[in-house]
């Protein structure tokens, strides 16, 4: 399509020129108007009209070039609405994919355990296998034994009161096994003091103990006089 620019002056002139054509186009077909006017020749006329005729094609032509400068204008505006729509719906996109892979990245993302609590950790459980170990394979002091789980589940029933329970209590010559249930209701805090309590002699202990729905501990007692089985002395 052909652009032109148009002054606002330009565009009054020309309106101008149209009105005025449409007066002189009315005069030139009012034959009677034509006899009137005197010195005026044939050939002075046939110029007139081609003059107007020019006039008209100019006109013409402005108007439809103005019709179609208008019409490219809806259809520009209806492409930048369309534009803009597919530009949010892709945001949209973009930002549910981007939610999607930070939730994916953070499932998949390994628990991190700080190495003096993983080595802690790892500690305990070896202390607590060879504390197994050693009451499994220890020799039976059956007089002492006897007695000495006696002992023991009288100390847990008077812990009644803070949640535990007996679940199994083996002695053998100097180490005592005492495994215990937790009510799930009880405080862990007072549970746990209720564990450690458990014993009926002051005896070097180790335990582990774990709250919630199944919640229970166990706890390793030395007789009197006795040591518990440590790390150090099996590395030796």
């Amino acid at each position: 399509m052909k652009l032109k620019t148009y002054s606002l002056f330009g565009l009054i002139a020309f309106a101008s020129l149209i009105i005025t054509v449409m007066g002189i186009r009315s005069a030139l077909q009012d034959s009677s108007n034509i006899a009137a006017q005197p010195g005026i020749s044939s050939s002075t006329l046939t110029r007139a009209e081609a003059a107007l005729d020019r006039v008209e094609a100019w006109h013409a032509e402005f108007r439809d070039e103005h019709t179609e400068l208008a019409n490219e204008s809806k259809e520009m505006v209806k492409l930048l609405a369309s534009l803009a729509e597919r530009l949010d719906k892709l945001e949209k996109e973009r930002t549910a994919v981007a939610a999607a892979s930070s939730a994916e990245a953070v499932a998949q993302a390994p628990e991190h355990i700080p190495a003096d609590e993983e080595r802690a950790e790892e500690r305990s459980r070896a202390r607590f296998r060879l504390l197994d170990d050693a009451i499994d394979f220890e020799e039976l002091d059956s007089g002492w034994s006897r007695n000495a789980e006696l002992e023991i589940a009288d100390a847990v029933e008077a812990a009644a009161e803070q949640g535990l329970s007996l679940a199994a209590a083996e002695c053998r010559s100097t180490l005592c096994r005492i495994r215990v249930a937790v009510d799930p209701a009880a405080p862990e805090d007072e549970a746990m003091r209720a564990l450690l309590d458990a014993a009926p002699w002051s005896g070097e202990r180790f335990f582990r103990f774990k709250g919630g729905q199944d919640g229970g501990g166990v706890l390793y007692l030395a007789r009197e006089g006795a040591r518990l089985p440590s790390l150090e002395d099996a590395a030796r």
